[in-house]
């Protein structure tokens, strides 16, 4: 996000789901046991229309779901997605769960749910839209608030495509559940400032639960927040285009446990001072005291940056500015800052917006070596530091890549849970996303199947 959009007019063209039309196409697909089965293949909406869910939906794993045009969850309906489901969008296929909708996607460590794109080669970035979820937590903008990236109507309490409290405010509002999911080749820039990311939440409350979810080769933003109080755990960037984690609008939640990784070939080239970045977050890019501030608070990340890519259209690991207060704890930052922007770029950011008890590390041009004191931090992501780097990825990237073998050197001067708001940080005595220690890695069930990390295309 980086202006207020320009609303549009709701699309007249609509079509409602009133049963699921299967194609007579059939496949055969190998499920996460190995086995072969048969699967009907159902196409869901249609490019460039509006198709509604109107009663409560179940997608199960018997099926691969085609996401065309804009499928939108209506009020007072539940899309429930089973474990193993995979759903491929192409065209603007966008699913979108509107205010007072719900959605129950729970996949687990070694059957995740999968967005991905619907072609069978040569995936791309921006080949579908994404996920966007919409509640009535706050922001500080509207009690009615467009999303960015799709067509609106005339403001309303229950009208479609609005985020925010309307009448009622519901900080602890509940959208459903996000869990073991994975969503690939997602995201759209449809014009300047109007872009759908992978994962767009717009005021979506603390009731819902958000954890286990992997982006990977977003064409905008992997997870971004306007406004909401939602809480996270256990997310996942890899190769996205634009920026990992992008906060805005008075979001004011908590996230703990997060990576994200670059990859030299994915970056948005929008404009050389609209860089790809880590962390952004802005609180309002008219109105600088507008309340709530953006108050989210991050512990325990590892953002790992291009470090041998382009220097000028990639940023900082964390960009805070336009008074912010968001505040980062006990998290790993490189592999940025090679366009003198630094790892952290604190530039017009609220006094209390801090990167604190973290270890920063701004890039080197021409370095070849990952900063001192972490030699062993990528072992197997070595060759993302120096000038040979595959533009599109590299395979030595595997699940533990991040893991590493000791925190002797930065195991010191943390910030404690007792320090941190109470209620939902746990206890992790180390810097980054991941320990040294198995047990304390336990969380993240890095020994199932719900993280990949391909090069990018396939």
């Amino acid at each position: 996000m980086k202006n207020r959009l320009q609303l549009l007019a709701f699309s007249a063209v609509t079509s409602v789901i009133l049963a699921a039309t299967f194609s007579s196409c059939k496949k055969e697909e190998i499920a996460q046991d190995s086995s072969i089965r048969a699967a009907a293949v159902v196409t869901v909406g249609t490019c460039s229309a509006n198709t509604l869910i109107s009663t409560n939906t179940t997608w199960t794993s018997a099926n691969t779901y085609v996401l065309r045009g804009k499928v939108r969850v209506q009020p007072g309906a539940t899309l429930t997605i089973q474990a193993g489901t995979r759903i491929q969008g192409e065209c603007d296929g966008t699913l979108i769960v509107e205010r007072d909708a719900d959605i129950i996607a729970v996949g687990t460590a070694s059957n995740p749910i999968v967005f991905t794109s619907n072609k069978a080669t040569a995936k791309a970035p921006g080949d579908w839209g994404g996920i966007i979820i919409l509640g009535r937590a706050q922001n500080n903008q509207a009690a009615n608030f467009g999303i960015e990236g799709i067509t609106l109507g005339t403001a309303g309490n229950n009208a479609p495509g609005y985020y925010g409290p309307g009448g009622a405010l519901n900080n602890a509002d509940n959208s459903g559940r996000l869990s073991y999911v994975r969503i690939e080749y997602a995201g759209q820039a449809l014009s300047a400032n109007n872009e759908i990311n992978a994962l767009t939440l717009g005021s979506v409350g603390s009731g819902t639960t958000l954890d286990h979810i992997q982006v990977l080769y977003g064409n905008d933003d992997s997870f971004e927040w306007f406004g909401g109080t939602v809480n996270a755990s256990y997310l996942y960037s890899y190769g996205t285009v634009d920026d990992d984690f992008d906060t805005d609008y008075g979001y004011s939640g908590r996230v703990q446990f997060a990576a994200a990784v670059r990859v030299p070939s994915q970056f948005d080239v929008v404009s050389a001072s609209n860089n790809s970045n880590g962390f952004e977050s802005d609180n309002d890019p008219e109105s600088d005291a507008v309340t709530p501030l953006t108050s989210a608070i991050f512990a325990n990340v590892t953002v790992v940056g291009p470090t041998a890519a382009d220097g000028v259209y990639f940023g900082s690991g964390a960009l805070l500015r336009r008074n912010t207060a968001q505040r980062i704890y006990n998290s790993v930052i490189f592999g940025y800052g090679k366009t003198g922007t630094a790892a952290v770029n604190a530039t017009g950011a609220n006094a209390s917006a801090q990167v604190i008890s973290s270890t920063l590390q701004n890039y080197t041009p021409g370095a070849t070596t990952i900063p001192t004191g972490w030699a062993g931090l990528i072992s197997s992501y070595a060759s993302a530091v120096v000038a040979s780097e595959p533009a599109t990825g590299t395979t030595s990237f595997t699940v533990n890549s991040l893991v590493p073998p000791t925190f002797a050197v930065d195991a010191t001067n943390l910030t404690t849970t007792t320090a941190l708001p109470s209620g939902f940080f746990v206890s992790a005595p180390y810097r980054g996303a991941f320990s040294a220690t198995t047990t304390d890695n336990a969380g993240w069930n890095l020994a199932g199947t719900w993280l990949r990390f391909p090069t990018v295309g396939n």
